[in-house]
């Protein structure tokens, strides 16, 4: 739990600029509008279970209610936050981030070569202007000079072998913030196919050469995670509860129509897995 409830993470659209070839966000159901994800999080909220939702894709920056959802969570009075891709933030308002607690950003590389064999790149291979990242937080942070910022990196067989950490150590210094949080995931064999994956030492070798650079050169707090199953309350962008086991999304109910406390009883959750990445 985060304080005194749980974090969920709401895949509010399954749209996205990227095609990263690792990616699990694959549902089968159209995405939902603004008054069904209000149903969705006057749920969470009159459950007294959550006191946090994560906002996830696809990329969920490019769903057309997205300002109007941040508002309404946070009017909700529970903490909002957000993982991207980075490349809509200049096209957002920045006064939404006076709602935010965190600006999460996804970023597995700094060489554009493997971020497009990854599928981090839009067709024709123009990959995330860093530059403008850099500058766009900066302003977001004028608005709210307390939202943290969270880097995502998912290791797999393209950047295993990357020192991303000495990138990500110096993110934001020129423009006057700083990285707080970076979460190092292990990829995973969604669907099946694990050709991307990377072996316990490539993940653990990743781990330990970036976490030195981080200690070394920086004050960013470090969370590897090497599993995600049954480490985290995702709900995809039909409102239903899911449970991934074994690379399957599994749909445990709707939250539409079924309270958030009853499905909760039966969701296996893994408590030591949630508890080691909730923070932040």
């Amino acid at each position: 739990m985060t304080g005194s409830g749980f974090k969920v993470n709401l895949h509010i659209t399954e749209h996205c600029n990227y095609r990263c070839k690792y990616c699990f966000a694959k549902y089968t159901h159209p995405d939902m509008g603004f008054e069904q994800w209000k149903i969705v999080i006057d749920n969470l909220v009159n459950s007294g279970m959550v006191s946090a939702i994560n906002l996830a894709g696809g990329e969920p920056l490019l769903h057309p209610d997205f300002v109007r959802i941040v508002e309404y969570i946070h009017v909700s009075g529970l903490d909002v936050s957000f993982i991207s891709n980075g490349t809509c933030l200049q096209k957002i308002n920045p006064l939404v981030a006076s709602k935010l607690s965190c600006i999460g950003i996804s970023i597995d590389s700094l060489k554009p070569d493997v971020s497009r064999e990854i599928g981090r790149s839009f067709p024709g291979g123009l990959v995330l202007d860093i530059e403008l990242l850099e500058r766009t937080i900066a302003t977001w942070k004028e608005y709210n000079p307390q939202v943290a910022v969270k880097i995502n990196t998912v290791v797999s067989k393209w950047n295993y072998k990357e020192k991303v950490g000495e990138s990500i150590v110096k993110l934001g210094k020129h423009n006057g913030w700083s990285v707080d949080k970076w979460k190092i995931l292990r990829a995973m064999p969604f669907g099946k196919v694990d050709s991307y994956c990377v072996s316990d030492e490539e993940f653990e070798r990743f781990v330990f050469l970036n976490r030195k650079a981080c200690e070394e050169r920086g004050h960013i707090k470090v969370v590897p995670e090497c599993t995600l199953e049954h480490a985290y309350i995702v709900v995809d962008n039909s409102g239903h509860l899911i449970n991934n086991t074994n690379g399957v999304n599994l749909l445990c109910g709707s939250l539409l129509s079924t309270p958030f406390e009853k499905l909760m009883k039966n969701y296996p959750l893994d408590e030591k897995l949630y508890k080691a990445h909730s923070e932040l």
